[in-house]
């Protein structure tokens, strides 16, 4: 068997390895800050073995020899990292960050054997594969440059870093969500009846078409949801996921608020997508539903971060960067979400009104 055949397999085996989650819980973690300097180290690694076997399998400069050793180089490191990969426990280092240097792990060696299929071919023979091996050899590369990068897209250095990563990724996304509904509702009406041709029909889109009054006032109500949503995202992000140490939860209470994140996004986005002319009253009601759901199980993850104790007491924990009173902080998130409750109780009301008329 050839030593890329080999190293194919190696991936392989890697894979099958991280799928299998084979670390016992009673074994003795390793220091979180060791495993992660040894997992960068080895990406470091892997890059120096991708360049060389790059180099040595070149079209038209084919040296299959020179590929030889870092070909079981690139073995070595791959299965390294695996096992570095698995010495993560998710109670005790936290489960979003172990699935992020899962996620960082399997995306390298899944890149790694598509440049090593590329290669598969006998010792003999020339390479004729054009630039596909450079673009594989530049995606690897970069893979391992955004990993190893100290900024906010590098691997998190613990599972706050992790978490609130995730929260930090969706804010933007909701801000323009906002602004997306306000500019529908503040479109003028005017604009598409000037006579000029706004192109859309070339498209195949027809032409803009603009709320009509009832239109226009279910999306005022639904900005007001949104706006108050998308405040409580940012507020939770400055609150409890501060980078501060002295403000960090535990990691079981981290690993529940970190899927929330995307998923008020989602119901947020849909619902808004909902609200363009013309407007389907039982696809809005479907969609509101669905984004209270999203926001209940947001609280509920909140809830579950206090776990039995007062959230006066939570915040009292806290080292919260504006340094209000905790009874404010306490009101506050109460307000939110019975306000968020109220408006699109409110919306529903108004829809089912609607849809009898």
């Amino acid at each position: 068997m050839s030593s890329i055949k080999k190293a194919i397999e190696t991936c392989d085996a890697a894979l099958d390895f991280l799928s299998q989650s084979s670390q016992a819980e009673d074994i003795p973690p390793a220091e979180l800050a060791v495993i992660r300097q040894d997992f960068l180290s080895l990406l470091l690694l892997i890059y120096g073995s991708t360049t060389k076997i790059s180099l040595a399998m070149k079209p038209k400069a084919f040296t299959y020899g020179a590929a030889l050793s870092p070909l079981k180089d690139m073995s070595n490191h791959i299965s390294a990292l695996a096992h570095c990969t698995d010495m993560l426990l998710p109670k005790i280092h936290g489960a979003t960050l172990v699935q992020e240097f899962n996620n960082i792990c399997r995306d390298i060696i899944k890149s790694v054997k598509s440049l090593l299929v590329i290669f598969d071919v006998s010792e003999t023979r020339v390479l004729e594969s054009g630039d596909d091996y450079l673009v594989k050899t530049g995606e690897i590369h970069h893979l391992i440059d955004k990993a190893r990068s100290s900024s906010r897209d590098g691997l998190s250095v613990d599972n706050l870093s992790a978490v609130r990563k995730k929260w930090q990724r969706d804010s933007g996304p909701l801000d323009d969500g906002l602004k997306e509904l306000s500019d529908m509702i503040e479109y003028d009406a005017d604009d598409g009846e000037d006579g000029e041709d706004d192109e859309w029909d070339e498209l195949g889109l027809g032409s803009v078409k603009c709320l009509d009054e009832q239109e226009l006032e279910r999306a005022k109500q639904v900005y007001a949801i949104i706006r108050l949503s998308t405040l409580l995202h940012k507020r939770i992000l400055q609150d409890f996921l501060s980078p501060s140490p002295s403000s960090a939860l535990p990691n079981s209470d981290l690993d529940k608020l970190a899927p929330c994140s995307s998923a008020l996004l989602s119901a947020s986005d849909d619902l808004i997508s909902s609200f363009y002319p013309p407007q389907d009253l039982s696809a809005i009601a479907a969609e509101l539903n669905n984004f209270q759901e999203s926001v209940d199980r947001l609280k509920s993850s909140l809830d579950a971060v206090v776990d039995g104790r007062t959230l006066q007491a939570q915040f009292d924990a806290l080292n919260v960067i504006d340094k209000a009173p905790t009874s404010t902080l306490t009101k506050w998130y109460k307000t939110c979400f019975a306000q968020i409750q109220k408006t699109s109780q409110n919306l529903s009301q108004c829809l089912s009104a609607n849809s009898e008329t």
